[in-house]
Parts: C-alpha cells; sequence; structure tokens
C-alpha cells in the first residue's frame, strides 16, 4: 500500500483472482506515509456489514503490516478498499 494506492507487481488497485472456497492470506505493508488497510466486501457484497474481511490490526499504520484473510465460497464480483481512503485505494475481487 502507498498513499493512496494499493500495488501488486506495478499495477495499482489491480483486479484479484481468488479460487471460489479458497482462502487466501494477503499480506498488506504499508509503504505510504498514512493509515491504512485493506477490507472486502463479504457474501453480501457490500461495506460496512458483519460479512466484512479486514485486516489484523485492523488500522495499519506507516511502516507496518497486516494480514487480511480472504474467502469467498459463492463465485461473482466482490471489491476492496482502504476505509481510510476508499475513493483512491479500491479494486475488484472476481471469484470464477
Amino acid at each position: 500500500m502507498g498513499d493512496n494506492f494499493f500495488e501488486i507487481d506495478g499495477n495499482q488497485n489491480p483486479t484479484l483472482q481468488i479460487a471460489s472456497g479458497a482462502t487466501v492470506k494477503v499480506t498488506v505493508n504499508n509503504n505510504g506515509a498514512a493509515v491504512h488497510n485493506m477490507v472486502t466486501t463479504g457474501a453480501d457484497g457490500t461495506f460496512g456489514t458483519d460479512d466484512d474481511q479486514g485486516p489484523d490490526p485492523l488500522a495499519v499504520p506507516a511502516g507496518n503490516t497486516g494480514v487480511v484473510e480472504i474467502s469467498f465460497d459463492t463465485p461473482g464480483t466482490y471489491q476492496y478498499q482502504c476505509q481510510f481512503h476508499p475513493v483512491d485505494m479500491l479494486g475488484d475481487i472476481t471469484v470464477p
């Protein structure tokens, strides 16, 4: 994570793909100066509900690392975002 984007292999806010039923642990390194995190929608596809999946710890200060455990049982498209910068730091997760 940087200020204010997610980056994997040089791609900012990339679309992630996770197999249905698989559990993936994503390590989020905060290389920015601001506090960030990564939260996904749950099965309901809506942020701010009980099935959201987020990092441990919830807030990842600059220079620190968090881990997000992600799992979806139903194929579809879900979203991820930083709760602190939801307009700039967001992307999709596809589950085939």
